[in-house]
């Protein structure tokens, strides 16, 4: 009995939803069909469209938005092994340009050891206010369980970033000037 409950779970769960509606101007879920990790904003009923296709499939009416007013930020999760993840989302207008907007998102392991083990694509998509430029940074230390491992995204330090490092040492060590990339004793 339990083995046939599992398998439907599974099965309804491998299925993208053909009707959403927006909840509290957000659709969260486990069964997108886009099965990378990535982040997208959307500004036009095109992008709009095309998005929803590829997320759940070409027969799914996709939920109405306002363009005029509003844009829709998603972040997509990719393949996991559990069921239960979820996404946290949390917009703020960046202090020093009111025209960007930064776009803070965790991912929520299932809490428990007695997570369904099942392939899902948990995703989530907000409506925003239009802002002209988006960022979005991870929040990978809140929400995270322990025993569940996390990635955190690579990222490259610039040259201007390693002389201002080595300028900052420069000057806590009592050494002048900048750093040009010279090893000196």
């Amino acid at each position: 009995m339990i083995r046939i409950v599992l398998v439907a779970a599974a099965l309804l769960a491998a299925i993208p939803s053909v009707a959403q509606q927006w909840q509290n101007e957000a659709l969260r879920g486990q069964t997108s069909a886009i099965c990378e990790h990535k982040t997208i904003v959307v500004k036009s009923e095109k992008q709009w469209k095309e998005l929803w296709k590829e997320h759940s499939g070409a027969q799914a009416q996709e939920p109405k938005v306002d363009f005029s007013r509003e844009m829709v930020v998603a972040v997509f999760l990719g393949v996991r092994n559990k069921a239960g993840y979820q996404i946290d989302i949390v917009t703020m207008p960046d202090p020093l340009d009111k025209n960007k907007l930064v776009i803070f998102y965790k991912e929520i392991p299932p809490h428990g050891d007695f997570a369904a083990q099942m392939i899902t694509h948990p995703f989530a998509m907000i409506k925003v206010k239009i802002h002209s430029s988006v960022t979005f940074e991870v929040n990978q230390d809140a929400g995270v369980l322990p025993g569940e491992e996390h990635k955190a995204p690579s990222r490259r330090i610039t040259h201007e970033e390693t002389v201002h490092m080595y300028d900052t040492v420069g000057r806590l060590q009592g050494f002048e000037g900048s750093f040009d990339g010279l090893n000196r004793p």
